[in-house]
């Protein structure tokens, strides 16, 4: 057992212990992780979860490719191992996206044999080139996923994929994973790259040589498929400038936090950021027709408070945009508290509240990560809050969920509150908790009346007001052993149907379309219900 193991182990406190009521840990598990063409593999990853929480044990493969995790409890695991420049798989995963199937130990049991294969990345390659034919250097490639954001479908930047063509033109793209993906090419709009800063008159381009997104043809990647020939030429286009000033919220001139990136009512994914001079005075050059939002915004100081932030909705269509101002504001603050609404006891720290981002335009971009400040009197405080927003409990302790928010004695439980000002600020939220929750669990079997895998179990409100992001009227489970539970549904009428593991199902059209397919259930306040489910597909 590799030293990694051992203190991944210690560090989780897995070992047996010396008391007399410690749970008996002597299982083990190990195997070997090797290559598609079954040459072994070191110094690969290795993470064991039991029950898909708490912090995993971790090792890495000897030379061998060997790795063995001991001193297990009996229980049931997921395996799943890791390295630069190969995909990440788990044990017996057949497809991607997806997951693996679960390990099951009893006490004193040794699985050997627990053997998974890597297989290397993908590349997309390929040249660009201008309208005459003539290769375009230092062109930033960007890859993309089509991706719900906010309630609507774009196209959004795969993280740390993407590059700049070469003096011919042309670029290589690597470390992908199987998928879709789209290829966008732009010139001039992301930085002030010397060798581009100077051509303007450049849309940002989308293979195979449009500048409308919703024209973009996609690149399917295969395991370990490289795809080639994704050649393409930049579209000339009239493009501006959006220029003007922008202060902090003491006065003071931006000195940085200003970008200018695609409206959320548009279907693009670009992001540039500004020139800024010394008087704040801003500009951002070569910006091609589209939707746009400048935003201003400041680091967080910490969790549970935003940074100064202002925000303005542009327009461009061919002529410069100027004399924009932004004055930066502190945001609001909110206070309150949590009730519980039952027996029993519980800790602040095991509840956390957040505020959902409803318009990503007039919120920071720093809005997702949020999190209220609650104290083991259960006060909270929220602070620098700026855009319309829900509040929402997106973890509570086993056996709890949210009632509802109140604000000055009214329900405001899914309500968009709007948020950016001093006099926006509130000061008498409650927040109720109780222990009556509601439970959907039952089978899930496939086509030939086999237990379910690679498939998950989804509810939806029959509501279609409440099909908005982050919903909490929605809610998924993967199956495990041809079983699912949902718990902590509010109360209502549902749709329950198990479909293929890897969809966007939380979009309208998809859910319009599972409608016809799903289990209808109806929960009042702590209901449990069992339904029995197929797998209908995606």
């Amino acid at each position: 057992m590799t030293a990694v193991a051992i203190v991944a182990l210690l560090t989780a406190g897995w070992l047996q212990g010396t008391s007399a009521t410690a749970p008996v840990r002597t299982a083990t598990i190990k195997g070997r992780v090797v290559r598609a063409d079954g040459r072994a593999l070191a110094r690969v990853r290795v993470r064991l979860m039991i029950s898909q929480s708490g912090p995993p044990l971790v090792t890495e493969t000897d030379l061998d490719g060997q790795f063995e995790f001991n001193s297990l409890r009996a229980g049931t695991y997921t395996l799943a191992a890791s390295k630069p420049g190969y995909v990440d798989v788990e044990f017996a995963q057949r497809r991607w996206p997806g997951h693996g199937q679960p390990i099951t130990v009893a006490v004193g049991e040794t699985r050997d044999r627990v053997d998974l294969v890597l297989p290397r990345t993908a590349a997309i390659v390929g040249r660009v080139v201008d309208e005459d034919g003539e290769p375009v250097e230092g062109a930033g490639i960007a890859v993309l996923e089509s991706r719900l954001a906010s309630g609507r479908r774009r196209l959004v930047p795969v993280q740390a994929a993407g590059g700049r063509t070469n003096d011919q033109g042309r670029f290589r793209v690597y470390g992908l994973k199987p998928g879709r993906y789209y290829v966008s090419a732009t010139v001039g709009q992301t930085d002030f790259i010397p060798s581009n800063r100077d051509l303007p008159g450049y849309a940002p381009t989308y293979f195979p040589g449009t500048p409308n997104p919703a024209e973009a043809q996609a690149v399917a990647l295969g395991l370990s498929q490289d795809a080639s020939g994704i050649d393409f030429a930049i579209v000339p286009m009239r493009t501006a400038s959006v220029s003007g000033t922008a202060f902090q919220a003491d006065g003071a001139p931006v000195v940085g936090g200003l970008r200018l990136v695609s409206s959320q009512r548009s279907g693009l994914a670009i992001s540039m950021n500004a020139r800024i001079d010394p008087d704040g005075s801003f500009e951002f050059p070569n910006v091609a027709p589209g939707e746009y939002v400048v935003q201003m915004f400041k680091s967080r100081p910490n969790a549970y408070t935003e940074g100064e932030f202002a925000s303005a909705l542009v327009t461009v269509n061919g002529a410069n945009v100027t004399g924009l101002s932004l004055h930066a504001a502190a945001g609001s603050t909110i206070t309150g508290r949590i009730t519980l609404d039952g027996s029993g006891t519980i800790r602040p720290n095991g509840v956390e509240l957040v505020l959902t981002s409803i318009d990503a335009d007039l919120s920071s971009p720093e809005s997702g990560a949020t999190r209220a400040e609650i104290h083991e009197d259960w006060t909270f405080r929220l602070a620098g809050i700026s855009g319309p927003r829900r509040l929402r409990v997106v973890r509570t302790p086993a056996g709890w969920m949210v009632k509802a928010i109140f604000v000055n004695g009214i329900d405001v439980t899914d309500t968009p509150l709007p948020f950016g000002t001093r006099d926006q600020s509130l000061s008498d939220v409650d927040v109720v908790l109780t222990n009556r929750i509601t439970q959907v669990s039952g089978t899930v079997t496939d086509a030939r009346g086999d237990p379910a895998t690679d498939a998950m179990v989804v509810a939806f409100s029959t509501d279609r007001d409440r099909w908005y992001p982050e919903s909490r009227f929605f809610d998924a489970a993967r199956i495990a052993d041809g079983k699912f539970t949902l718990r902590g549904l509010p109360s209502g009428d549902y749709f329950v149907v198990a479909i293929d593991e890897g969809s966007d199902w939380q979009e309208a059209a998809l859910l319009d379309l599972l409608t016809t397919r799903a289990t209808r259930v109806t929960l009042s306040d702590g209901q449990q219900t069992a339904v029995n489910l197929k797998v209908t597909g995606r």
